[in-house]
């Protein structure tokens, strides 16, 4: 079974291998985070969401508004969040996806990819999956 600690280890190496790709390119993304459900673990970061969806998580995000606008609670596109990210890699990777309880995965702190400051959880995310923990 992984532990949250080691998905942290995991994901400052990650932000670095990010940093690293974007160099003179583009910024790289505005977030990044690691989550684990049972033995599944999963790392992401912000970016446009694109196919495929879990059901069970696409469900959620219209209760927000349209996928990829903006909802009333924050300025970000719906589903461009990295929480949304790991969620869905999560359910698609889990064996039984209809049984899995999105708000019982657990997430690292979201980094900056650039300089590893902790993120807080936006409007979006807070509704979706709850406070931090």
């Amino acid at each position: 079974m992984y532990n949250i600690q080691k998905l942290e280890i995991s994901l400052l190496r990650y932000n670095r291998k990010l940093v690293k790709i974007y160099r003179g390119k583009h910024q790289p993304p505005a977030t990044s985070i690691g989550g684990i459900y049972s033995n599944y673990k999963h790392i992401a970061h912000s970016k446009e969401l694109k196919s495929p969806i879990a059901h069970k998580l696409r469900s959620l995000l219209l209760t927000l508004g349209q996928v990829g606008s903006h909802s009333v609670h924050c300025n970000n596109a719906i589903g461009s969040c990295c929480e949304v990210h790991v969620a869905n890699g999560l359910i698609l990777k889990h064996p039984t996806q209809n049984n899995l309880n999105i708000k019982s995965i657990t997430f690292t702190k979201a980094r900056r990819p650039r300089t590893n400051q902790y993120i807080k959880r936006c409007a979006n995310c807070l509704y979706i999956f709850g406070n931090e923990k």
